[in-house]
């Protein structure tokens, strides 16, 4: 693979606050078509972070990487984290991990709405709209059976809308 100068990771540090939704969009995009391909072939990738999404800084494009837990098979944190500005599940363990989700998700999703909606609010940042909240509560759903999948979420009306 070629050099790759950037990250998600390192951009999301470094870029002013806060994103605009086109900014949102074009990233979270590249991501599921990324994820739409891996799932195709029956790859999940099981480690899907910021700093695991290279960036070229010349062509905007976006690279999947480090492939290290992936699994033969069946992703929605990086939307959130891109709206918010942190890594929204900063687990340390397994068990660490499954409290920070716990504690976000509870047992509906009503709690990350209000995070999200908050952090635009006191960041005078644009607040997602209905269609963007719905898509980023189908990509966060615990119930893979329910969740959207990739191929479906690149296909959902907000990356059409709010341009």
């Amino acid at each position: 693979m070629e050099y790759i100068d950037n990250d998600l990771h390192r951009l999301m540090e470094t870029k002013p606050r806060p994103l605009t939704i086109n900014g949102v969009k074009v990233p979270v995009r590249q991501i599921l078509e990324g994820v739409a391909f891996l799932h195709d072939h029956g790859i999940m990738h099981r480690d899907i972070k910021p700093s695991n999404i290279l960036i070229n800084n010349m062509t905007s494009k976006l690279k999947l990487c480090n492939f290290g837990l992936s699994h033969h098979y069946r992703m929605g944190c990086i939307m959130a984290e891109l709206v918010v500005g942190h890594i929204l599940f900063p687990g340390q363990s397994e068990i660490h991990q499954l409290r920070c989700i716990y504690k976000i998700m509870g047992g509906c999703g009503r709690l990350l709405r209000t995070m999200v909606v908050a952090a635009a609010v006191f960041k005078e940042a644009s607040s997602l709209s209905a269609l963007g909240f719905d898509l980023l509560e189908s990509l966060l759903l615990c119930d893979p059976n329910r969740r959207i999948t990739a191929t479906n979420a690149l296909n959902y009306a907000w990356f059409t809308h709010e341009f």
